[in-house]
């Protein structure tokens, strides 16, 4: 059930996330909508750091090749438009590590 409704939820939303890396040898950072059905697939191909083309996994919403990073005038940008929160695995470690901290 949960892999047909994200499969549906392909076409509706994305989770957004920034990527960055080496392409042809050369720097590059993007912003990409996952699409949910494929986003354990996606930083599986990540940490196993193996080649893969990012449209498969979704629609590229901004990108720079040559620069390793986004400036801080294209952060804030995507945090607008998208509310991207480049905080995001910092402020989950945080609530798990107070959630499992009370309950002990």
């Amino acid at each position: 059930m949960a892999d047909k409704i994200s499969v549906a939820d392909d076409n509706e939303i994305g989770i957004v996330t920034l990527v960055c890396g080496m392409i042809e040898g050369a720097p590059f950072w993007a912003y990409v909508a996952i699409k949910p059905s494929l986003y354990e697939e996606f930083m599986a191909m990540q940490k196993e750091d193996t080649s893969y083309f990012l449209p498969d996994y979704g629609e590229i919403l901004e990108y720079s090749i040559g620069e390793s990073d986004p400036s801080s005038e294209i952060r804030a940008a995507m945090e607008e438009k998208y509310g991207v929160n480049h905080n995001f695995e910092g402020d989950i470690r945080k609530m798990a590590k107070e959630t499992f901290s009370d309950t002990e």
